[in-house]
């Protein structure tokens, strides 16, 4: 029997089935948190938000999300067995409902206290278990779901979803629009040192199943006005239906083009309209889209040329391509986590999402942020898979999931799964995990946050960063400032050793005088402490060379204590855990920051966050870590991890592709804001005056430099004796009056101001207290701006007036604030900030 056959007729027999929880009922309240099951339906909620699901016999399907302070319901019919499937198109069947449990908790401290209501269901015919785990927090507005699974005796091991595309034999490349010749150069990392080599670079390497080998165009010096091609012949008249192209491998992948238009034919001669525009991104494993099912024979693959940012090479490039048709079909999987009933129409889909790779997009020609919206009528089902947030709202108020994965706008990880809206609700896809990692331990689906929000824009990303901030609270390491050593190279170029040099003993004791001058509270011993001075031979690996650390941490640590401040390290992410203890134990680090970072598969990331939890729990949570995020391997995204610290967001460094820009960290800054706690992120100071060009940034004064991170986490990413006496003595000016604030920035939640940062606007952020209504402005005058005075719009503020503060100076003056919540700014002189603490009169 079909199964939504079986499912409906359960349905209508739901009160006798015998797998339902008689006698498990729940009734249980904390704060104004509430959770009860009864009669087959579980109920959980708090004063903003309810959620109400059935048990069906299958599963927990979800009835409504109801919005508490407005009374709005979103609801529809249960049409779904559950609000999960299972990987690899196993058929759901009758699950028995073994117990349900509610209890306070606070994930052993890694998160806000809050009900979880935890469901364990088998699934005798299909060998499986299910934890259904669901959190609801006091004054929250949302609810945070998540699905866990395990094998049970007897569950067969399971293939990974097949990915077979045409094979390679009956495919040629038949043109190339150019193809690069001769040798190039480029920098062994281990040996410093520049290698000339010869280039792999014919087109048909693409077509070899060989990611090390790949084609590259002509190079140009300028952006050439045709961009590259690529035609292929697939042998004979096929149905395509979809396409899977792998970037280079190597760090800079130059030419990888974030653009890419297919084209169809079955005579090359008439290719038409572009069948599909690729968004693609410069990850270096296999990238799959899904084409439009199209009877071709030829495909034409058109690549615009790049470049790395300030450097006059253009070119294009690609390491692999595979093609697949109805013969040989692109089979994926979209495993359903959750699901809202409700009808979309008449309501606006909102999509919401962040880029990564910031490495290499550190260009305000590169968004940081996207948005996408549609508010025609849902024909059909409409699907999202760039996304971190999908909302449906009308102008009064919304309702949004949020996906707790490391997918970015940039590339998807490992089964993040996307976002479809139909006219049955909202389906979220994407569990973290093929059917070939199901195991004998629960092994966790990525989780859901869905929330609700009256009011339009501001209500919409205040709900978000509300439930961001229970999720994943704010630590002592957050409310700091710190120094990197990595930041000590400051010649154009430099080398890994020169780099390094400023985590030798020596140096570092010398930047821990000058920081201590300047009012830097945290210093990051970055890499370099387990490595020789002389070469780059690791002696000790995880623990400090003793060529360079005679007396292990003894002397770097009493010298810190005697001034002060805290220590953190950096470390490679495969550090064993022996190690990360011996040093923690000795050098009694604040923070960590693990880098290298790449999960591809489930595993990578379950071993990491183990040792993470274990490492932080053992040392009583006094020690706290830092993820890297600067790469385009599939990292730490933006909504997952973060309980566990805060996000490093971009090296700032002498080469020209990643040099420091004050308009880019102002910009970043801006676009995190919007719905992220800028708090848990660190950003980028560099010593304005020893910036090279072409960057502006000797234009601007050290104090602008810092107070772009006033409402973020002050990171020094520099050669602190680079300063001079006068700009040590203005930053450290410029700090204390950011600490003066801190605390009360950290209580309050920022958003962004004025128009996005261009390098020629009036612009900033406000840091606005839920509480009492008072907060702070934060307002630049970019160095090309023209203006000196601008009308800005703040969030939560409409008629009336304002008292500000500026914090500098102390002066007060009262201003007025239009009906629609505008103020006037007025910064006499470009390239100039001003801070301001407000209340409301």
């Amino acid at each position: 029997m079909n199964l939504k056959i079986t499912f409906l007729i359960l349905c209508s027999m739901i009160s006798a089935i015998s797998m339902t929880a008689k006698g498990k009922n729940i009734k249980m309240t904390y704060e104004d948190v509430y959770a009860r099951y009864g009669n087959n339906t579980l109920i959980l909620g708090n004063s903003e938000i309810e959620r109400k699901w059935k048990w069906t016999g299958f599963g927990f399907a979800t009835v409504s999300v109801k919005n508490n302070q407005t009374g709005k319901l979103w609801t529809g019919e249960i049409q779904e067995p559950a609000d999960w499937e299972f990987p690899g198109n196993i058929e759901i069947g009758t699950g028995k409902l073994v117990s349900i449990n509610a209890r306070v908790s606070d994930d052993e401290k890694f998160t806000e206290k809050h009900i979880e209501v935890i469901a364990e269901i088998e699934y005798p015919d299909n060998k499986l278990a299910i934890k259904y785990r669901t959190w609801c927090y006091p004054e929250g507005p949302g609810i945070r779901t998540q699905v866990l699974i395990k094998a049970l005796e007897g569950f067969g091991a399971k293939e990974p979803p097949e990915i077979a595309a045409i094979t390679v034999d009956k495919i040629k490349l038949i043109h190339a629009s150019s193809t690069l010749n001769g040798s190039i150069q480029y920098t062994d990392m281990q040996e410093d040192k520049n290698v000339t080599v010869e280039v792999p670079v014919a087109p048909e390497n693409i077509l070899d199943l060989n990611p090390d080998t790949y084609w590259q165009s002509e190079v140009h010096d300028r952006q050439p006005e045709r961009a590259a091609e690529l035609w292929f012949d697939l042998g004979t008249i096929q149905k395509l239906n979809g396409i899977g192209l792998q970037q280079l491998r190597d760090y800079l992948r130059d030419g990888a083009a974030e653009k890419a238009l297919v084209y169809t034919s079955n005579d090359t001669l008439i290719w038409g309209k572009p069948i599909s525009a690729l968004s693609l991104s410069r990850q270096s494993n296999m990238v799959f889209f899904e084409l439009p099912e199209t009877e071709s024979r030829f495909v034409r693959l058109v690549l615009p040329h790049t470049s790395r940012k300030n450097y006059d090479i253009w070119s294009g490039s690609l390491a692999e391509c595979r093609f697949f048709t109805n013969e040989y079909p692109y089979k994926t999987q979209h495993v359903r986590t959750d699901f809202i009933p409700l009808q979309p129409d008449g309501y606006l889909r909102r999509a919401i999402g962040y880029y990564a790779d910031n490495q290499f997009r550190n260009d305000l020609s590169y968004p940081l942020y996207k948005e996408d919206f549609r508010d025609t009528e849902v024909q059909s089902e409409e699907i999202w898979d760039w996304n971190n947030i999908l909302s449906v709202e009308n102008n009064e108020e919304g309702i949004c999931l949020v996906k707790e994965s490391n997918k970015t706008a940039s590339q998807k990880g490992h089964f993040t799964g996307d976002f479809r809206v139909s006219k049955r609700g909202i389906e979220v896809t994407g569990c973290a995990l093929g059917p070939d990692e199901i195991i004998d331990q629960y092994r966790e689906y990525w989780a859901t946050w869905c929330i609700v929000y009256e009011g339009g824009e501001s209500e919409r990303q205040l709900a978000i960063k509300k439930f961001d901030r229970l999720r994943f609270p704010s630590l002592q390491a957050d409310k700091t400032s710190y120094y990197c050593t990595w930041g000590y190279a400051i010649a154009p170029e430099s080398g890994w050793r020169e780099k390094m040099d400023g985590a030798i003993e020596k140096n570092f004791l010398k930047e821990l005088e000058v920081g201590k001058q300047m009012g830097i509270e945290t210093y990051l011993i970055d890499a370099g402490w387990d490595t020789d001075s002389l070469s780059l031979h690791v002696k000790n690996l995880y623990r400090p060379e003793e060529s360079i650390y005679p007396n292990e941490w003894q002397t770097v640590t009493k010298r810190a204590e005697e001034l002060n401040v805290d220590l953190a390290l950096w470390t490679s992410i495969d550090q064993p855990f022996s190690d990360l203890t011996w040093n923690q134990e000795r050098g009694k680090f604040v923070n960590w920051k693990w880098d290298f970072a790449t999960y591809n598969d489930y595993q990578s990331r379950e071993k990491i966050i183990e040792k993470a939890r274990k490492f932080i729990g053992d040392f009583d949570h006094q020690v706290s870590l830092t993820w890297d995020l600067t790469e385009v391997y599939p990292r730490y995204g933006f909504y997952w991890a973060r309980e566990y610290g805060n996000i490093w967001w971009a090296n700032k460094e002498p080469f020209r592709h990643i040099l420091y820009t004050p308009s880019v960290v102002l910009r970043d800054a801006w676009d995190l804001s919007r719905y992220l706690n800028i708090n848990k992120f660190q950003l980028a100071i560099r010593n304005t005056e020893r910036v090279l060009q072409p960057s502006d940034a000797y234009l601007h004064t050290n104090d602008y430099a810092v107070a772009i991170t006033f409402m973020a986490i002050p990171m020094f990413f520099e050669r602190l004796q680079s300063y001079t006496p006068e700009s040590r003595k203005l930053v450290k000016e410029t700090l204390e009056m950011y600490k003066k604030e801190r605390d009360a920035l950290n209580e309050s939640y920022v958003f962004p101001i004025g128009k996005r940062p261009n390098n020629d606007q009036i612009t900033g952020l406000q840091a606005y207290n839920s509480e009492t209504g008072s907060g702070h402005i934060l307002v630049f005058r970019e160095l090309f701006c023209p203006e000196n005075t601008k009308d800005v719009q703040l969030h939560f503020i409409r008629g009336g007036k304002i008292k500000l503060t500026n914090v500098k100076t102390g002066k007060e003056k009262i201003v007025p604030v239009s009906d629609n919540g505008f103020i006037n700014i007025t910064i006499d002189k470009a390239a100039d900030f001003r801070f301001y603490r407000y209340v409301r009169l």
